[in-house]
């Protein structure tokens, strides 16, 4: 089995997730006791967040960069960045690494594609929804993006960066996601991408009404299929 590196902690709680779920794929796919051949590097978020916000990227690049470079020098086969935030990265990242880095934004539009959403909302930390990193990319497949009002994406973009990060999960805050998700189908959304790993360990895509794209989910399984492919 091939081995795989996770760059994490950016936040722990949805490195936690992805490294959960991982196991879990791999195990359904081998049965047994299989589980994941995992390498990981895991931030502390108080070292990395001040570039996030202040969108320092060259700083944050840096980070990565290191970060990617012990991996593969520990020996993994493939690299996965877990946050959405810090892979608008992964393409610079590539660039410095002899190992494949598993693009989430492509993760998302293969998943888009596949399904025939060419229409669809987008939430996720401010640099997710107001960037351009995921939604160029969305477009360069011929999706369209949908994003909620500034106001509401402000608020979101502080329940994941004082809360979720944190492993704080709100009720209420819960509510105020589930408004903006209502305000994009609204607007005749045919999915809504949770473009933040942190949110969908608090939306329940059950309760929306609409279909909801699950970026870890997307992810990791473009990941072991890459693992799939590797000789």
């Amino acid at each position: 089995m091939k081995t795989i590196g996770l760059i994490g902690g950016v936040s722990w709680v949805s490195t936690a997730e992805y490294y959960s779920r991982l196991n879990k794929r791999i195990n359904q796919l081998y049965g047994g006791v299989s589980s994941a051949r995992v390498i990981m590097f895991s931030f502390n978020f108080e070292e990395i967040l001040p570039s996030q916000l202040s969108e320092d990227k060259e700083r944050e690049h840096a980070l990565l960069v290191d970060a990617a470079a012990k991996i593969e020098r520990s020996g993994a086969d493939l690299l996965v960045i877990c946050s959405s935030t810090t892979n608008m990265l992964a393409d610079t990242i590539q660039s410095r690494v002899n190992i494949p880095v598993i693009s989430m934004t492509d993760a998302i539009a293969d998943y888009c594609v596949e399904n025939r959403l060419f229409r669809v909302g987008l939430l996720g930390t401010r640099r997710v929804m107001y960037g351009q990193f995921l939604r160029d990319a969305l477009e360069m497949r011929g999706i369209e993006s949908v994003v909620p009002p500034l106001e509401m994406g402000d608020e979101v973009n502080r329940i994941i960066y004082e809360e979720l990060v944190i492993n704080k999960f709100i009720k209420e805050s819960e509510k105020k996601i589930a408004a903006c998700v209502e305000a994009l189908k609204l607007r005749s959304v045919e999915a809504v991408i949770l473009g933040c790993t942190e949110l969908p360990l608090l939306v329940k895509s059950k309760r929306c009404g609409v279909v909801m794209i699950d970026c870890i989910d997307a992810h990791i399984n473009k990941a072991i299929k890459m693992i799939g492919s590797i000789q």
